[in-house]
């Protein structure tokens, strides 16, 4: 991997954390403390294995909880200027997984996708471009400056890549498998039927359900892309422009 496309990354996803923080704030009370929907006591005793870590646990009250929040948001903006980078990553990795423990039922598929991506992020020199660190190693060794275009390889490489192919890749098994088997292969009507869902609907949904011969091939395509394109990122030729393809 490039280390600019690392550096892209980490500034991405703590953009990412913040605006998450943000957002779940809004309903602090309400899904974080001891009087709202899920306070700490069911929750440890019906609903929470005893792995599930938490300092969120730590207090019901809305000023702790509120300064955890808080917290967290310090971390991500390390993240995002890449000051102590590693160390940065590792904290909001636990801060998010804390919260996520806290309350389980507010999750969805994509909370838990996020926080096995800063999991890679721990092994990954996400601080070797556009940081604060990689400044600060400059300024003490300017001879140890490396070139623009620098590729990492390692372990972590290998990992985060294939967590991302492995989004694609099981949900491809999971259409072809099962009771999904007849809508997606069979009938191929899964698009069609999902565009008529009104909680996703838009006015150019709308305008795609007039085409359903159309929506026919969408279907076997997303079928087609989810098994094959990620293979694309392991492309050995024209790497970098296959990728952004």
């Amino acid at each position: 991997m490039d280390l600019r496309s690392m550096a892209f990354f980490r500034i991405a996803i703590s953009f990412l954390i913040i605006l998450d923080l943000i957002v779940r704030a809004t309903s602090l009370r309400a899904h974080y403390t001891d009087f709202g929907i899920l306070p700490r006591g069911p929750l440890l005793d019906q609903f929470s294995s005893p792995w599930r870590i938490s300092i969120h646990f730590i207090s019901g009250s809305s000023a702790v909880q509120a300064a955890l929040f808080f917290l967290a948001g310090i971390f991500a903006l390390m993240l995002l200027v890449g000051y102590r980078t590693r160390l940065a990553v590792f904290l909001s990795w636990f801060m998010m997984l804390s919260l996520h423990n806290r309350n389980p039922m507010i999750l969805q598929a994509g909370d838990l996708y996020f926080h096995m991506l800063l999991f890679w992020g721990m092994f990954l020199p996400l601080g070797a471009r556009w940081s604060v660190d990689s400044a600060l190693v400059l300024e003490k060794k300017p001879s140890e400056k490396l070139p623009e275009t620098v590729r990492f390889f390692s372990m972590a490489t290998l990992g985060y890549l294939l967590q991302i192919c492995f989004v694609y890749w099981f949900t491809a098994v999971h259409k072809l498998t099962g009771n999904s088997f007849m809508i997606w292969w069979k009938k191929g009507k899964a698009v069609y039927y999902a565009l008529n869902v009104d909680q996703f609907a838009t006015p150019l949904t709308h305008y795609f359900l007039e085409f359903p011969k159309f929506l026919k091939i969408l279907n076997y395509s997303t079928i087609l892309f989810e098994a094959s394109g990620p293979f694309l990122l392991f492309f050995p030729f024209a790497t970098d422009m296959v990728r952004i393809l």
